[in-house]
């Protein structure tokens, strides 16, 4: 599993596209996401996509990756 402070859960999702489907790995996050939140913090995020990709990197079966917020139930 992706090893990253701000990483709360990592699954394996499927992207559909025309003719079949990717899979992807889904990456739950505490960071904001979106520029206009008062949380938004630019370079943890940052540092979360650099650690995203290289773990994308070490895992060729998967074909992309998606950053979404966390959810607490």
């Amino acid at each position: 599993m992706l090893e990253h402070i701000h990483v709360r859960a990592i699954r394996p999702a499927y992207r559909a596209v025309p003719g079949s489907a990717k899979p992807i790995y889904v990456i739950e996050t505490d960071l904001a996401l979106s520029k206009d939140d008062p949380a938004y913090d630019r370079d943890a995020l940052g540092d979360l996509l650099f650690a995203a990709k290289d773990y994308l990197a070490a895992n060729p079966a998967y074909h992309g990756l998606k950053i979404v917020p966390y959810l607490q139930k």
